[in-house]
């Protein structure tokens, strides 16, 4: 609750004022019954019209000030549960995109999904209902039984017989429903997962034909839920009919009794349907008070899974040192660092060091999965280290607050993403106040200029969602674009040259040295031609150094790193 109290607090007029008038409109419903009771035992049985007229206009015009009362009501629950809401989801898409890769990884993105929906609308629901019902069922529970008890006392004992039994069912109901709930909660998560896997991966499921093999994983997710779900709701649905089954037995006997004590001239008419009406009140009450119990055990493992992200502390954000440039120290300097991406896996970096000055460009090569990418998500501090100090112009990079981080370094992924919007709203992702000629600037360099010329709305063409509407090289070369627009003094480009030709890429190396010359660069990638002329060259083998130096010292000292060479020689000669 203690992530919950600043999201309630700009509504607390609402908590006052709906329940307030949400009361006012239980304390006028409890007249009802008894000036019913008036009119039948005045009334009617005295057959006086006009008493009849009076009290019924007296009623009505109750039941008006209890309905304005509810509308009042209803009108604050909804102010402060939807106001809740947005700020709450908001705050927590945030948290998301701020979590660090591992963090992302450790949950997950299908119940992250169902984080920021299912579980906010279920708190969403909470808080309208304590607002609307919290207050007015205990009330009016309470206030029918001794409103029957002022009506006649020895029949009351027929209620508070009941009232031990009622409450027996709704405290086993949330005892074995809580835990279900979560259960639930866990299972959709798996549905959301399963789901996304098969959106994204379509075209390759289609590929190998395991249509029918994701058809039945989706079955058994699918099963599993509605399983686990059925389960708690037949729980949860016993409330409801256990709970009146009791009342209405409690009103059979009160009628039986009723019927020997008004012959015995001990009970009238009018008193009967007021206790009975008092009764039904009570059971309605008793009825909202078991479903508000089940609303809050799902709000409340909702309320544990909403906090267990936004207490997910981000790496950095306490730290008040500044990362300044010092000229004289390494851009990027690695002492000894050794990295794994969870407690039980093996190492997928060890022992790595290297530096790389201001200006340099420092090229990284290896094998599949010789941990080429998981150098820059380090520097990108996505991961936190195993062992080892990285350092950024002489500061530790884990002191360094994560905004500052990304202010100095710019990087295009290893997977070229482009998002919904015009190429200009792409492009200037990492600097909103980026003029057309800083734009042009970027699309020339990253030899894109052409293709977006050709564009019947040049800067301001729309992309599709993905990118889909432009080749892997165009989008290469957008991503590209994306990442010197933003002109931070670290430039990392992860396997960004992969869809290019090798002529388009020799353009576009040249191009940044000569447009922005004192960049410091580090190029990740399979090809040797990409990072040949590089100041240094990592050689990475299995997540070790192979071998560090310039192209001629690695032909001279490092076997893997020849027959690298030799191995692209001979495919680019039988080509």
């Amino acid at each position: 609750m203690h992530y919950m109290k600043q999201y309630l607090k700009p509504y607390w007029k609402q908590f006052l004022i709906g329940p307030v008038f949400k009361l006012l409109e239980a304390i006028l419903e409890l007249f009802m019954p008894i000036m019913m009771a008036r009119i039948i035992n005045e009334g009617v049985l005295q057959q006086d019209t006009d008493f009849i007229l009076q009290q019924g206009g007296l009623m009505a015009l109750i039941a008006a000030i209890g309905m304005g009362s509810a509308w009042i009501c209803q009108y604050s629950a909804s102010v402060a549960s939807q106001g809740f809401g947005t700020r709450l989801r908001s705050d927590m898409f945030k948290k998301i995109n701020a979590l660090s890769f591992s963090q992302i990884e450790s949950f997950g993105a299908s119940t992250l999904t169902t984080r920021l929906t299912n579980d906010i609308n279920q708190l969403q629901q909470a808080v309208a209902m304590v607002i609307r019902l919290v207050i007015r069922a205990p009330f009016v529970c309470i206030g029918s039984a001794v409103a029957a008890m002022m009506i006649n006392a020895r029949m009351s004992i027929i209620i508070f017989l009941t009232l031990p039994v009622l409450a027996g069912i709704v405290y086993f109901v949330f005892r074995v429903s809580a835990p279900l709930y979560t259960r639930v909660q866990q299972k959709l998560d798996a549905l959301s997962r399963t789901v996304g896997e098969n959106i994204s991966g379509v075209r390759v499921i289609r590929a190998f034909a395991k249509n029918p093999h994701e058809k039945e994983r989706f079955r058994q997710r699918n099963e599993e839920l509605t399983r686990a779900a059925v389960r708690v709701n037949l729980i949860s649905a016993l409330v409801n009919p256990l709970t009146t089954f009791i009342m209405n037995i409690a009103i059979v006997v009160v009628l039986y009794c009723s019927g020997w004590m008004i012959q015995r001239g001990q009970f009238d008419q009018g008193s009967v349907l007021a206790f009975i009406n008092y009764i039904s009140s009570m059971l309605t009450a008793l009825l909202v008070v078991a479903n508000l119990v089940v609303l809050f055990t799902k709000a409340g493992a909702s309320l544990k899974r909403v906090n267990e992200v936004l207490g997910t502390e981000l790496p950095g954000e306490e730290s008040e040192v500044k990362c300044e440039r010092q000229m004289n120290e390494p851009a990027v300097e690695f002492s000894h660092v050794s990295f794994r991406y969870t407690p039980e896996a093996s190492l997928a970096l060890e022992d790595i060091t290297f530096a790389l000055r201001q200006g340099e460009t420092l090229g990284i090569i290896g094998g599949t999965g010789s941990g080429k990418t998981s150098v820059a998500n380090l520097i990108l501090r996505q991961y936190p280290l195993t062992e080892g100090r990285i350092e950024l112009w002489g500061t530790d990079i884990e002191a360094i607050p994560r905004e500052q981080l990304l202010e100095r370094i710019s990087t295009a992924p290893q997977r070229a993403e482009l998002f919904s919007g015009s190429i200009r709203e792409n492009l200037q992702w990492g600097a909103h106040d980026a003029e057309d000629a800083d734009l042009q600037k970027a699309l020339k360099a990253a030899q894109a200029s052409d293709f977006v010329g050709e564009l019947p709305q040049k800067l301001d063409s729309q992309v599709d969602r993905g990118g889909r509407n432009f080749s892997g090289g165009q989008k290469q070369r957008l991503n590209i674009a994306r990442a010197l627009v933003k002109n931070a003094p670290l430039l990392i480009l992860d396997d960004s040259f992969s869809a290019l030709d090798y002529l388009t890429e020799h353009n576009l190396k040249t191009a940044l040295k000569e447009q922005y010359p004192g960049t410091t660069l580090l190029i990740i990638s399979q090809r040797v031609s990409s990072i040949r002329g590089a100041d240094q060259i990592l050689v990475l083998d299995d997540g070790k150094m192979a071998g560090l130096g310039t192209h001629e010292e690695l032909m001279a000292s490092c076997p893997v790193y020849q027959e690298t060479v030799y191995s692209q020689t001979r495919e680019e000669g039988t080509r």
